[in-house]
C-alpha cells in the first residue's frame, strides 16, 4: 500500500516539476511570486491525475499539502539564490538542485507514510492503469511501471546528470558542434533502449548501445583527454540511472 501510494505521488512529482515546468518558469518563480503560483498550481493538477480513478478526500489533501510544501521549499530556494552575494553561485547551482529534490522526495515520502498510517483505504494501480490505457493488451500494473519508468529516464535524468557533470565540463564544445539538442535526445534514447533491453533480458545488446554512441564521439575523445573523461562520466551515470531505475520499479 505504502509503496504503491509513494509510486503515484512520484509520478505527479515527475510530471509536475519536470515535464510541466519550463526551463523559462524554472528560471522566472526565481524573481516571480506568481510564476510560483502557477508552477505549485499545475504540480497540484499533476498530483490529483495521478489519483484520478482512485481519487478520495484524504488523497486530494495529501496532494494539497504537497503542493504548498513544493511552493514552501521553492520559494526558499528563490530567496537564497535573489540573496546569495557570492558571484559563485552559479557554481552552486547543481547542490541547490539537488538539496531541491531532496527535501521534495523526503515530503514524497512523509505523506505517503502519513496517509497510509492515518487512513484504511486500500489503493489500487489497477483501476488507473486500465481505465487510461484500457486498449493495451498488458497487464495494468506493468503499464503504470513503464510509465513510470520512460517519464523517470527521460527529463528528469537530463537535468540530474547535467548538474552532475557541471564541474567536469571540459568548456571546449563548439556551440555550433553538432544538431542543437542532439545531445539530449541521445540520452534519453539511449536509456529508453537500455530500459527496453533489460526487459528482454538482452544485457549484452546493452554494449552494443553504448558502443554506438561512442562511434559518433570518436574523434573527440581521441584528441582530448578531458573530453573522453566528461564523456565516460556521463555515459556511465546515464546507464546507472536506468538501471536502478528498473531495478527499483520493477
Amino acid at each position: 500500500m505504502a509503496k504503491d501510494l509513494l509510486l503515484l505521488l512520484l509520478l505527479g512529482h515527475i510530471v509536475g516539476d519536470f515535464y510541466l515546468q519550463t526551463n523559462q518558469t524554472a528560471k522566472a518563480k526565481n524573481d516571480n511570486f506568481a510564476a510560483l503560483l502557477r508552477h505549485s498550481a499545475l504540480y497540484l493538477v499533476a498530483l490529483l491525475l495521478a489519483f484520478v480513478s482512485v481519487i478520495t478526500l484524504e488523497l486530494a489533501l495529501v496532494a494539497g499539502a504537497l503542493a504548498v510544501s513544493h511552493a514552501v521549499i521553492d520559494w526558499r530556494k528563490s530567496r537564497y539564490v535573489q540573496s546569495a552575494k557570492d558571484p559563485t553561485i552559479t557554481a552552486n547551482e547543481p547542490k541547490l538542485f539537488f538539496y531541491d529534490q531532496l527535501a521534495h522526495l523526503v515530503c514524497l515520502l512523509i505523506a505517503a507514510m502519513v496517509a497510509v498510517g492515518c487512513s484504511d483505504m486500500t489503493l489500487s494501480l489497477h483501476g488507473w492503469s486500465r481505465a487510461l490505457l484500457s486498449f493495451i493488451d498488458s497487464a495494468p500494473r506493468d503499464i503504470f511501471n513503464w510509465v513510470l519508468l520512460l517519464l523517470l529516464v527521460g527529463r528528469p535524468a537530463q537535468l540530474t546528470i547535467a548538474r552532475l557533470l557541471t564541474k567536469f565540463d571540459p568548456k571546449t564544445v563548439d556551440d555550433n558542434d553538432g544538431v542543437v539538442n542532439a545531445g539530449a535526445w541521445i540520452g534519453v534514447l539511449e536509456r529508453v533502449t537500455i530500459a527496453l533491453l533489460l526487459a528482454v533480458n538482452q544485457y549484452a545488446a546493452i554494449g552494443l548501445v553504448l558502443t554506438a554512441k561512442s562511434v559518433a564521439r570518436h574523434d573527440k575523445i581521441a584528441k582530448d583527454q578531458r573530453f573522453a573523461e566528461y564523456y565516460l562520466l556521463g555515459t556511465l551515470l546515464s546507464t546507472l540511472w536506468v538501471i536502478v531505475a528498473y531495478l527499483l520499479i520493477f
